[in-house]
């Protein structure tokens, strides 16, 4: 039986805990546990990884938004529920805008973040913010998620912002308009440009017979970069 386009409104779930797991993050924080929906799938990709998920939210109502009366606890008990061990995640009831939460966010993760979904507050100041405290922490191979870059303002205009403002030449972007109709809502992926970094990994030149080296390919990430 064919699924209608809506029926896939919620599909960002397990895309993005494959995706983490594709590119074998360790430190997974996600902004914005809601339910824990999402939850499951980046906890799921983390216990695979041998990492640790970090979830955090205020678990209140914001704008016309509710928290579906769910709190931290409910989501605790949903992971047990679903088999997962208590040593591959952590929830923490906080304002992620508030003065304390990068410090707590640096102590968790020893300052090193492979992966992050930012799905917080969803109003252009909000996601800035979360992204200026996830940013500096984020590892030489890191991504970050934004949700609802389609459908909401704030976040779309942030998008804008990733292009213009903060792009330094070492990150690429790409903009995944998932769904259809009202049920496109939007991804976007942050993710670190690590290839010019490292001048490592190129192990096979057999196909070039002689006419490209690693070194020359090496080069010219580097001049590329540079420029």
């Amino acid at each position: 039986m064919l699924r209608k386009i809506t029926d896939y409104k919620h599909d960002y779930h397990s895309f993005l805990g494959a995706y983490a797991k594709f590119i074998n993050a360790r430190n997974v924080v996600e902004i914005g546990v809601q339910t824990g929906d999402c939850a499951t799938f980046l906890v799921d990709a983390v216990t695979i990884n041998g990492g640790k998920y970090y979830g955090y939210d205020i678990w209140e109502s914001i704008g016309v938004y509710n928290s579906d009366n769910v709190d931290v606890d409910d989501i605790r008990h949903k992971l047990i529920m679903e088999g997962y061990n208590s040593n591959f995640y952590k929830l923490t009831k906080i304002n992620t805008h508030s003065e304390e939460f990068k410090d707590v966010l640096c102590n968790d993760t020893n300052g090193v973040i492979d992966f992050a979904f930012i799905d917080g507050d969803h109003s252009y100041e909000g996601v800035k913010k979360d992204f200026e405290t996830v940013y500096p922490m984020l590892s030489e191979e890191g991504s970050i998620a934004f949700h609802d870059t389609y459908s909401h303002a704030g976040c779309r205009k942030f998008v804008l912002d990733l292009y213009e403002k903060y792009n330094d030449g070492t990150f690429d972007i790409i903009n995944l308009p998932y769904g259809g109709g009202h049920a496109r809502f939007g991804l976007t992926i942050l993710v670190k440009r690590s290839y010019p970094i490292y001048r490592s990994g190129i192990t096979n030149i057999d196909h070039e017979f002689g006419k490209l080296s690693a070194d020359d390919v090496y080069d010219a990430e580097t001049d590329w970069l540079n420029k």
